[in-house]
């Protein structure tokens, strides 16, 4: 049974993040590509977006810097498409052999667009968990002079017998803990061309600022 006063922690917490995470992005992207009202964008409208925001990423970033889009990019097709079989059917020209069943040749024309949407949905969070990755050495330092800075706040405070507070201790934890998904949420799921400069900074401010509450609220004694 899950402890409500422990929320968002834990192995099963991570694992639901990242298998909700796995599973709607794909789903928001599909459903932005085909989605029948006003208009039905269609694939070609997904991949414009993507070949821009790709554009963008390199405009933002030191091309060095971004040298694993490709390795994460050829990870999830190996997982989302040659694990599952998918690959033949997504392959442009690719086709296969059905022996003149005419059944089977609709259904993989049919099934075509749809997998090139996952395709381009595979290439767009690629792109965007290497921003995230390059990132991530802002993150780190960020928290680590929070941690100087909390922790010499909390060392005043004992040494001035402070008021101590384990209900704010807690909400900033729990705050802390939601900062990692809650920008992955944030970045991955929109379909739309998203500037990273305008994601990235403001959760990397709030992670901080939140780690050096937590430090700084933590108990006086151990």
């Amino acid at each position: 049974m899950v402890n409500p006063h422990r929320p968002y922690t834990g192995l099963r917490w991570v694992l639901a993040w990242v298998l909700g995470l796995a599973l709607a992005t794909p789903a928001v992207h599909l459903g932005y590509a085909f989605w029948p009202y006003p208009a039905m964008r269609g694939v070609d409208d997904l991949q414009r977006n993507v070949l821009d925001e790709y554009r963008l990423a390199y405009t933002l970033f030191d091309p060095r810097a971004l040298r694993w889009v490709e390795d994460t990019n050829r990870a999830l097709y190996r997982i989302s498409f040659e694990w599952t079989g998918l690959d033949g059917l997504a392959t442009q020209g690719q086709r296969i052999q059905t022996g003149g069943n005419l059944l089977a040749q609709a259904w993989i024309e049919a099934t075509h667009e749809p997998l090139s949407a996952f395709y381009w949905s595979i290439r767009l969070t690629a792109l965007r968990l290497a921003v995230l990755l390059a990132a991530a050495p802002l993150f780190l330092l960020g928290a680590l002079a929070a941690g100087i800075d909390g922790d010499c706040a909390r060392r005043l405070r004992r040494y001035a017998a402070g008021r101590e507070s384990g209900y704010l201790y807690h909400r900033y934890k729990r705050a802390l803990l939601l900062c990692p998904p809650l920008l992955a949420a944030c970045y991955l799921l929109p379909p739309i061309i998203v500037d990273p400069r305008w994601i990235v900074p403001p959760f990397a401010t709030a992670f901080v600022l939140l780690a050096r509450q937590t430090l700084a609220s933590f108990k006086k004694y151990l």
